[in-house]
């Protein structure tokens, strides 16, 4: 293994691990190596062996083809990376999906945090979970209509039933913590909220939520809707991040994010409702923030500003869930 690749597979598990793990102690413990062993693989004395390759690829989840060839993955394709992927649609496999991907977001989050210029974007059609993840009902909705989507109909349990670890709904919580520390902006479509409404709504009527769980859901979106109505205006996520809502006055076909600190690049797509594709590759970065931004031009910039707009937005909404639930 040339050094070239010894430095690229370093490069790439150390931007995968928590930052407070150090990446010996991670090989030792995962290859089941002594220190010195592990030290002469990472300077390239030592040659990694294709199980060890293998074991770190599943573990990070690396792709192999970008640790052993990153000229092959620039010359011939981009590489993407996906969880979430409907190949076992288990209840346990959602909730392993689930926790998995939520510490890679925090983790990214926690890396971009570093970094006092980190920008995010995201131009959307559905809300986006940096919104709901903390309110103990909303939260479930869109996991929940996964498991509807993809099991059989005589497995699927009720809305009542379907319960979530305390671990994972830690995870959310700290997930919306390090997504709100970023300067953000958001454009949403016309109808961004509706969805998740018309969701609620469906599965109401196939009688797998009550009207108890209706009313509370009711009333948590009432409530994000108000916060989200407060920060708009002031302009501050938190404490110590900025937001810029814009209003598109066309429609937006999926959700964009675009992720960048330092000379860092990444952007996902959401696509199967809860999984999305991501990559750092730098082309496709620069046509995802392109496509984002030239949303703005049709839209309308509702925070500090457009008072009535912002105003008559955020009623709409609250009309709507009204009506609706």
């Amino acid at each position: 293994m040339n050094k070239e690749v010894v430095n690229n597979l370093v490069y790439r598990i150390k931007s995968a691990l928590p930052e407070n793990v150090k990446i010996a102690h991670y090989l030792m413990d995962l290859l089941s190596l002594g220190r010195e062993a592990v030290y002469r693989r990472l300077r390239g004395e030592i040659t990694f062996n294709l199980d060890e390759l293998i074991l770190i690829s599943k573990d990070l989840d690396i792709s192999l083809d970008s640790i052993v060839n990153p000229e092959k993955m620039e010359k011939y394709g981009i590489l993407f990376e996906t969880k979430m992927l409907i190949k076992d649609t288990s209840l346990k496999h959602l909730m392993e999906n689930l926790k998995q991907t939520l510490n890679g977001h925090v983790e990214l989050c926690k890396l971009a945090n570093r970094h006092p210029e980190a920008k995010m974007s995201i131009a959307t059609n559905t809300m986006p979970y940096q919104f709901f993840l903390n309110y103990r009902n909303l939260a479930r909705i869109p996991s929940y209509k996964w498991l509807y989507q993809t099991q059989p109909v005589e497995n699927m349990m009720s809305f009542s039933d379907y319960k979530v670890s305390d671990e994972i709904i830690s995870l959310a919580h700290e997930f919306v913590k390090e997504y709100n520390t970023i300067d953000s902006d958001f454009i949403f479509d016309p109808n961004t909220f509706n969805s998740i409404v018309e969701d609620i709504v469906f599965l109401y009527k196939l009688n797998l939520i009550t009207n108890e769980e209706v009313n509370l859901l009711k009333e948590e979106f009432l409530n994000l809707i108000d916060d989200l109505e407060i920060k708009t205006a002031s302009g501050k996520f938190s404490p110590t991040s900025k937001i810029s809502v814009y209003i598109s006055n066309i429609s937006i076909d999926t959700t964009y994010t675009f992720l960048e600190w330092d000379n860092n690049q990444v952007t996902h797509f959401r696509i199967y409702g809860l999984c999305s594709i991501n990559t750092e590759d730098p082309t496709i970065c620069k046509v995802h923030k392109t496509w984002i931004n030239s949303l703005k031009r049709y839209s309308t910039l509702i925070t500090r500003s457009a008072d009535l707009v912002r105003i008559e937005y955020f009623n709409k909404q609250r009309e709507f869930i009204m009506q609706k639930l």
